[in-house]
């Protein structure tokens, strides 16, 4: 049996692999992807979740942003889907990456942490059963798991809770001498419907498992957001058409931070390392 290697040995072991054996797909292997791709742009409707933000006292906010990083600046960022459009026909579903000639591009999970701030973690999250979703959504709201059971809902293949339903509670909590439940509330609500939307204004059974992760186990959720990014473009892609069911805000700041000839106001010319901040992009556009 082999020993352990360091990770650099492993790099150094997959470069060499590499160019000695050159590509990973058979000579050949011939692509049958659609010349074009049609994307449903719907607006994504995160209005909600701003107001109950900005009802939030100073002191919410910042215990808010403490314990979930800067989820928040991702309801002000402006999306342009005409980018979604025009970037999509290069995504290479076969390597995982958008290729521009010869120059190949993918979001990594570093970028995605440092957009996102949040507390850092090496742990992943694995598939969690959907019968859980019902106890776990119970536990992040404090309300009983009958009840959970009873708003429980499915709209075409998505199951999971409506936000004006979620949006209640947090209303409710809101002048509760504990911030603990409506702060839970509300990043739930950017879980859902931000970085794994589902049927539109539904908060899915997966996206309550995954946030339940986060919440007790401490996982990375950079990982998940990125797999199911990754995910949603291939099928895209490869079905010529359909609607990206990953986190749009994350992915159009990764796409215009890396583009020589973007301009957004006020960043021209910094280095992506120097402003990879979400509150950089919160409310700025392309010139």
């Amino acid at each position: 049996m082999e020993k352990s290697i360091t990770i650099e040995k492993f790099l150094t072991r997959s470069e060499l692999s590499q160019h000695d054996e050159g590509d990973c797909l058979p000579s050949e292997f011939k692509s049958q992807l659609p010349e074009h791709v049609k994307l449903d742009d719907r607006p994504l409707g995160t209005g909600q979740l701003l107001d109950c933000w900005e009802k939030l006292s100073s002191h919410d906010q910042i215990t808010f942003q403490k314990q979930y990083g800067d989820l928040s600046h991702l309801l002000k960022i402006r999306i342009q889907h005409a980018c979604f459009q025009a970037m999509i026909g290069f995504w290479d579903p076969e390597y995982w990456c958008f290729t521009f000639d010869t120059v190949d591009m993918t979001p990594t999970i570093e970028e995605y942490e440092s957009l996102l701030n949040c507390p850092k973690s090496e742990k992943v999250y694995f598939y969690t059963l959907i019968e859980h979703a019902l106890s776990n959504f119970a536990w992040i709201t404090q309300i009983d798991c009958q009840l959970a059971k009873s708003h429980a809902t499915k709209r075409g293949n998505s199951q999971g809770w409506f936000w004006n339903e979620l949006e209640a509670i947090f209303k409710r909590r809101l002048h509760d001498e504990s911030d603990e439940i409506r702060l839970r509330i509300l990043a739930l609500g950017i879980y859902g419907l931000i970085f794994f939307p589902s049927a539109e204004g539904m908060i899915d059974f997966e996206a309550v498992n995954v946030f339940k992760n986060v919440v007790t186990l401490k996982i990375n959720p950079a990982t998940t957001i990125l797999a199911e990014t990754f995910s949603s473009l291939n099928y895209c892609r490869k079905a010529g058409r359909g609607r990206l069911r990953c986190c749009f805000q994350l992915l159009f700041v990764w796409t215009v931070s890396h583009m020589i000839e973007g301009k957004i106001s006020g960043l021209v010319g910094t280095p992506w390392h120097l402003y990879s901040q979400l509150e950089n992009f919160a409310e700025k556009t392309l010139a």
